[in-house]
């Protein structure tokens, strides 16, 4: 499972809003793409490396023809045990949590790049500013522009779908 031995681009690639099974296709040309440039390795931090190479196929999959049109998860995704929702006193609640994260999640697929991004990374993944700004190689108030940006596109299509 290459979950099991890449937690770092494992964990960053649910933290874009890609799905279990995609995180781990995404994962695994990760994994490939670094063996085969790792005789290219500059020496800064390896965490680094891959997290660039991470966000390289992530971006890469998200543009990719043949992504399919599902539902992606987030941290925090509510899944419903064996349990009838109905026989839980509290099953309003999580039906209503539900139907909003994935109203979110479909109206982050909808944000062009770099905006999806920048606000997974920041508000999922809680990545500084200043190390986001780092990783894309942009000023820091190009991010602050594309996090403002960002959610104002977001609320905009939160709103439009109710």
């Amino acid at each position: 499972m290459v979950d099991r031995h890449s937690p770092l681009v494992f964990s960053v690639c649910l933290a874009s809003g890609l799905a279990r099974d995609e995180a781990q296709d995404v994962c695994q040309e990760v994994l490939l793409s670094a063996l085969r440039a790792l005789h290219g390795y500059g020496g800064c931090r390896l965490s680094t490396w891959l997290y660039r190479i991470t966000r390289r196929r992530i971006a890469d999959h998200f543009r990719s023809p043949r992504r399919r049109d599902v539902a992606a998860g987030l941290p925090g995704d509510v899944t419903f045990p064996e349990t009838p929702p109905s026989d839980r006193p509290d099953a309003e609640e999580e039906v209503i949590q539900a139907r909003e994260t994935l109203r979110l999640r479909r109206a982050l697929g909808d944000l062009d790049e770099p905006l999806r991004s920048i606000l997974l990374a920041y508000y999922v993944a809680e990545v500084p500013v200043r190390d986001i700004a780092r990783e894309l190689g942009m000023p820091e108030n190009t991010v602050k522009s594309h996090l403002r940006r960002g959610r104002l596109a977001l609320r905009t299509q939160l709103e439009g779908r109710e």
